[in-house]
């Protein structure tokens, strides 16, 4: 849709991804990971897809959810961590 309405901002879209994909560790999201986020879908439901789609990517990948909101991910079942929380 992007594409039709403005070309040069999908193309710096496009960039911008193409750049990130090469700089940053992109985690796939394969089957596996579609099937893990399925049962996470049956709970109470305030859960949003795209948490639940973060936190069956975690799991599957064996990692921990790095967000401030905490509670968002218990209910779902995957470790997490608060970058945002001051130790001591």
């Amino acid at each position: 849709m992007t594409r039709q309405q403005d070309r040069a901002k999908a193309e710096a879209i496009e960039g911008w991804i193409d750049a990130l994909a090469i700089t940053q560790n992109i985690l796939p999201v394969d089957g596996v990971i579609f099937g893990r986020r399925a049962p996470l879908m049956h709970r109470p439901s305030t859960d949003l897809i795209e948490d639940a789609m973060i936190a069956a990517t975690a799991l599957g990948h064996k990692l921990r959810v790095a967000t401030r909101y905490l509670r968002d991910f218990k209910r779902l079942g995957v470790p997490t961590l608060n970058p945002f929380r001051r130790t001591a």
